[in-house]
């Protein structure tokens, strides 16, 4: 459903309140672990205390102030009109920088000199895929573009590329699954403070033992590069070790034929016959205390 009047403003007060509780595009790569701006945890920690820590940095600013010059480039590009829109589709929203009249074909803007050098390269960084892929679940749409420009030290716009972005069935079903995953995730989030000497002496040897494999690494790949330049190329062993070169080789790449041609697989293959549960288990990671 598309939405209109104020709703359909992105940055209202009624934008707001119809985006709370639901599940938005910007927020699927975030649960689904793929967002370089903010971790999971993070975000679980917001949801459960209340209190969105988002900065509204300099290049959020920049990408509102130039959107519209760029979606007028898309326009001439695609020869279409873009408008930005707001769909929410059950328990999902999505928030679009513009759809075209027939609403078939979408728009996803970025002002990133870094989204840029990976677009221009013929690369879709996956957090905004997923976006992406959450936009055409909601509005469905079956065709989008993601556009990238940067600002030069004028602040003008240097230069705008763009890359088509497939719409991926198995894809938007994996964002419904992790948000399902995800209320779980924050139902069950508990983070408890421990101080005791127990934990204490386990978390001293952990994090001696996690620096002495970090520098042993270190020592290994740079003995590892010493043997490659006095092998040179050949195979060689002596004293325990034992060196050779793999020459360069063609592999098939399955999950991107799988991805490629996911509507003639969606028709012929049973999915539920191929999936099988992940399991969950306990980890442990070292963080700064200073931070």
């Amino acid at each position: 459903m598309r939405l209109t009047g104020e709703q359909a403003i992105q940055g209202s007060e009624q934008w707001l309140e119809v985006r709370k509780g639901k599940r938005t595009a910007s927020t699927s790569p975030v649960i689904m672990g793929l967002s370089p701006f903010k971790t999971k945890e993070a975000y679980a920690k917001e949801v459960l205390s209340g209190v969105n820590k988002t900065f509204y940095s300099q290049a959020m600013k920049d990408g509102n102030d130039f959107e519209a010059a760029i979606r007028d480039i898309a326009e001439d590009r695609l020869d279409k009109i873009f408008s930005p829109a707001v769909y929410v589709e059950g328990d999902y929203l999505a928030s679009l920088d513009g759809i075209c009249a027939d609403e078939t074909t979408l728009i996803e803007i970025k002002l990133s000199k870094k989204t840029y050098d990976e677009v221009k390269k013929g690369n879709i960084p996956e957090y905004y895929e997923i976006q992406i892929q959450h936009q055409f679940m909601c509005s469905g749409a079956t065709k989008g573009y993601l556009f990238a420009g940067f600002l030069n030290e004028n602040r003008v716009i240097e230069d705008v590329v763009h890359i088509e972005v497939p719409r991926n069935a198995r894809k938007i079903a994996k964002i419904k699954k992790e948000w399902d995953d995800w209320e779980w995730y924050v139902a069950n989030y508990e983070e408890e403070i421990r101080e005791d000497k127990e934990w204490q002496d386990a978390a001293d040897a952990y994090s001696v033992a996690d620096a002495q494999i970090k520098q042993l690494t270190e020592v290994k790949n740079k003995a590892k590069e010493v043997l490659q330049e006095l092998a040179g190329g050949h195979k060689a062993k002596g004293m325990g070790i034992q060196t050779y070169t793999a020459k360069n080789s063609l592999t098939i790449n399955y999950k991107q034929i799988c991805e490629d041609n996911e509507a003639i697989l969606s028709a012929i293959v049973d999915y539920d016959k191929y999936t099988k549960v992940k399991k969950g288990g306990f980890t442990v990671k070292a963080y700064n205390v200073d931070q």
